[in-house]
């Protein structure tokens, strides 16, 4: 319960979503494409890092400009794990 209230607090929404997703790959993997398990619609990734789904949408777009995931309809697949685990820790 401590980690989840010191990220809301002190963690931007890039950073959550960073780490939401490298969360739900190590929890549930990924298919064979490299895509995650788990599909979830873009209102639920948002309601999971507490921002609105438009700010989510505009994040996810950022980071596949940066090369950071891959999308594919409503699959996430994660490219560049090191640049996210970066993001997190805030470098």
């Amino acid at each position: 319960a401590d980690d989840v209230i010191v990220n809301m607090s002190q963690k931007t929404v890039k950073q959550r979503l960073a780490e939401a997703l490298l969360y739900l790959r190590q929890n549930y993997g990924e298919d064979e494409s490299g895509f995650l398990l788990l599909t979830l619609n873009r209102d639920d990734y948002a309601n999971i890092v507490g921002a609105a789904t438009e700010s989510l949408i505009r994040m996810l777009s950022d980071f596949k400009k940066k090369g950071l995931i891959k999308t594919e309809g409503k699959k996430i697949g994660i490219i560049n794990d090191c640049a996210l685990k970066e993001l997190i820790d805030g470098f």
